[in-house]
């Protein structure tokens, strides 16, 4: 049986900060979103093509993403190398 919940061979947690930072940043910016336009579904349609949503969730979502690929990268290749020995 595969355990999921392998320890890392080093001291260094930089991985898993950057997995927790990955993953606030994403759900927040989604949120972000799903708020904005939740707050704009009963407005013309007119009227709603011209509200445009700031730069600042689609940041949020894209690096949030970004940080969680490669917390799980290093993850991943620090699991392969512990089985490699």
């Amino acid at each position: 049986m595969v355990s999921f919940m392998v320890k890392l061979p080093t001291n260094s947690h930089w991985s898993r900060w950057l997995g927790a930072l990955g993953a606030c940043l994403l759900v927040g910016g989604m949120v972000w979103v799903g708020t904005f336009n939740y707050s704009h579904r009963n407005y013309p349609e007119a009227v709603k093509y011209e509200l445009h949503l700031p730069w600042t969730p689609r940041l949020m979502v894209f690096l949030g993403f970004g940080l969680l690929v490669i917390s799980a990268a290093r993850a991943g290749i620090a699991h392969l190398l512990q089985r490699r020995k």
